[in-house]
């Protein structure tokens, strides 16, 4: 695996579930720069999401912009709703990492224990904690260069 991104869902509406205008913007501008970040290399990218409704709208975005039709698998425990990950999820994210790394795209979308918590971990445990991660907005995510070891936080502001 060449690219790892992490994106949270966007806004959404609280009584529907579904992404608001604005939190379909958000991804919209999230999507286009993880597509300027992988340029024309694009191939063999798997999209991951949780199977809450925000999540699954901002994965259809994400394959929308990457021209892929129905390729996301939906998962219904990478959420918590607790805002902490125990140490079997931690796990869980750990083996999608592994069990994907032929994949050149993983990406992953879910909620802010997935961004904020999850990359956090990804980064001490390979990046050897360089610490540099803000937790993302809704709509935002943090990307991994795994051949260069390099991060950056995908951020609109």
């Amino acid at each position: 695996m060449k690219h790892l991104f992490l994106i949270r869902h966007g806004d959404y509406d609280k009584s529907s579930g579904s992404l608001t205008e604005e939190g379909i913007r958000q991804i919209e501008l999230t999507s286009a720069m993880m597509k300027e970040i992988v340029g024309e290399d694009y191939d063999s990218h798997r999209i991951l999401s949780s199977s809450a409704r925000r999540a699954r709208e901002s994965a259809k975005i994400i394959e929308k912009t990457f021209g892929q039709e129905d390729t996301s698998n939906y998962l219904p425990n990478l959420h918590t709703w607790s805002g902490k990950l125990s140490h079997d999820q931690y796990n869980l994210f750990d083996n999608l990492v592994r069990t994907n790394k032929d994949q050149n795209i993983l990406t992953i979308v879910g909620h802010s224990e997935l961004t904020d918590l999850y990359s956090k971990h990804f980064d001490n445990s390979r990046f050897e904690g360089s610490g540099r991660i803000k937790p993302p907005a809704k709509g935002e995510g943090v990307y991994f260069n795994i051949d260069s070891g390099t991060l950056k936080n995908l951020s609109r502001g």
